[in-house]
């Protein structure tokens, strides 16, 4: 199994291939989610593209970043999942 400091560089790669193209596309401020060598989707808002890549992928392990033409700091945060129905 891929540990997640690889998973992520692969998904940083693909990030750093697709950048220019989805600037030229007109994708600049919007939000790509990658999983693996998978893009998954280009969303308007941060938020839409957690809550779709959540809803698609069930736990996290997928890289939600802004598409800009220069590289702005990453900020990391922590996302606890709880099933329904089970105590925290």
């Amino acid at each position: 199994m891929e540990d997640a400091r690889s998973r992520f560089r692969r998904e940083q790669a693909v990030f750093d291939q697709r950048r220019a193209a989805w600037i030229r596309e007109g994708h600049a401020g919007r939000w790509a989610v990658i999983h693996a060598d998978e893009v998954f989707g280009i969303f308007e808002t941060s938020h839409l593209a957690w809550v779709e890549a959540i809803d698609h992928y069930q736990v996290p392990g997928f890289m939600v970043r802004r598409i800009t033409e220069k590289d702005e700091p990453v900020i990391v945060s922590h996302v606890c999942f709880h099933a329904q129905g089970t105590a925290s």
